[in-house]
């Protein structure tokens, strides 16, 4: 996209170096983001990028340069939820260098002026992303969102945008939307992309238009490493498309808060909750921040629990509660699902694709919804059934498909073994199936760890 089609984010350098809080502080509470230059020195970010790459390079997704990740000529992009992206998002949670710059005290001390509180007492949320955006997969760029509908807890939790690289507007990079913090929740639909919400164009007209004329006007600049973008959880963002057809866009997303507000405990487990923090840990030479909020002398948490109800949904893609939802091994080849009230039972006829073969008319079972995290399998958050007009007039249309309407939920187990599952449409075929990708490197008990439904 061209550059004019955003403005530039305000500069905060020059305040910050100026220890002029009264100015930062007007900037935060007016524009709900903060940036400056050179926060942070460039060898841990160094050694981030570095071990990002060589575990691409494990994978077979670049060449591991760690000044140019590229990928390979015709090697299709791997998204987020896909089956072979889980041995790299595994991988790179074990990081020690990843997690480690988290928690510098350079970030730590920008956020504590933002907040009026000391350093000491701003929290480190344990919950850090990394983010691998692929060249040549425009369509899954992350949506307009606001962040504090995946975290809750508190308000006052601050988002940090950290670039391992050096991302020119052709890499894309982060937008935020100057001011929209103080508008509060906007209403959501689903969308592809990381999250797989984003905000309705019924909640906030002009927002997919970036033309100068439109009164929405997003800010961004051309990132350098040491630059951090620092955003209220109630501020509008989103990713920028990564255009170049060869190179990769490597950035960490990392969250802080008062330590005496509320917190939902998923803010403080291993993004996605495919591994246990002695997993995570297990090969870290250091013992000094495993745990960190457990320690001697650190504040009991305010938890909270993270309420689906919450996300004012588009009247369309209304939250509903599901009863339950089991899984229920038939035989070798069969496996029954039941949710809502709807059991189906499915075989698999080929290598990881699994057939409707009896039950209910699975059309009843057809959804739109959100991400959460349950417990056990017998609990099923944030998840709307479609009724059996809105089903024929999507069809009708032509615009039920997988792209445009799924869900995204992780089933924790007694062994933290992680599974996603991912609610789509039909086929082109008309067959609805489920299809199953399995992760030969993860340490499976009879489950595959990601799993895809469409009706």
């Amino acid at each position: 996209m061209p550059a004019k089609e955003y403005g530039e984010l305000c500069d905060s350098t020059a305040v910050f170096a100026s220890n002029d809080l009264e100015e930062l502080r007007k900037r935060a509470h007016r524009d709900g983001y903060i940036f400056i230059r050179g926060v942070l020195p460039p060898e841990p970010i160094a050694r981030t990028r570095k071990d990002f790459c060589k575990i691409m390079k494990e994978e077979e997704w670049s060449d591991g340069d760690p000044d140019n990740p590229t990928a390979p000529e015709g090697k299709p992009a791997v998204i987020e939820g896909f089956p072979d992206y889980w041995p790299v998002v595994d991988k790179f949670q074990r990081l020690q260098s990843f997690h480690t710059l988290a928690a510098s005290n350079e970030i730590k001390e920008v956020l504590g002026k933002i907040l009026d509180i000391p350093a000491s007492k701003v929290l480190q949320h344990a919950r850090n992303v990394g983010r691998i955006s692929w060249p040549r997969a425009v369509k899954h760029t992350t949506s307009p969102h606001q962040d504090f509908i995946y975290i809750q807890g508190s308000e006052n939790t601050w988002t940090t945008w950290v670039p391992l690289m050096d991302i020119p507007e052709e890499l894309g990079g982060l937008a935020v939307l100057p001011g929209s913090h103080t508008k509060g929740l906007h209403t959501y639909k689903p969308q592809p992309g990381a999250g797989g919400l984003a905000i309705s164009e019924s909640s906030l007209p002009g927002l997919d238009d970036t033309s100068t004329t439109s009164p929405i006007r997003w800010a961004s600049t051309n990132y350098k490493v040491g630059d951090v973008l620092f955003f209220n959880c109630y501020t509008v963002h989103k990713a920028r498309p990564n255009l170049s057809p060869t190179r990769f866009r490597l950035s960490a997303d990392y969250r802080y808060q008062p330590n005496n507000e509320q917190i939902v405990e998923a803010s403080m487990q291993p993004h996605w909750g495919r591994l246990t923090w002695n997993e995570v840990y297990a090969s870290w030479e250091s013992s000094d921040l495993q745990y960190y909020w457990e320690k001697e002398g650190q504040p009991k948490l305010n938890w909270v629990d993270y309420d689906p109800k919450r996300i004012p949904m588009d009247p369309k893609y209304q939250i509903k509660m599901l009863e339950s939802f089991t899984i229920q091994p038939q035989n070798t080849q069969q496996l029954q699902v039941t949710f809502n009230k709807t059991t189906i039972t499915i075989q698999q006829k080929e290598t990881g694709v699994w057939h409707h073969v009896g039950g209910d008319d699975p059309k009843k079972a057809n959804v739109l919804a959100t991400q959460a995290v349950i417990e056990t399998l017998a609990d099923l958050t944030a998840i709307r059934v479609l009724t059996d007009e809105e089903i024929q007039q999507e069809e009708e249309n032509q615009n039920f498909s997988a792209e445009k309407a799924y869900m995204r939920v992780t089933l924790k187990t007694t062994d933290a073994t992680g599974y996603e599952a991912v609610f789509g449409s039909q086929d082109e075929d008309g067959r609805f199936h489920l299809k199953v990708g399995v992760d030969t490197k993860a340490k499976l008990t009879g489950w595959p760890n990601y799993f895809l439904i469409s009706q």
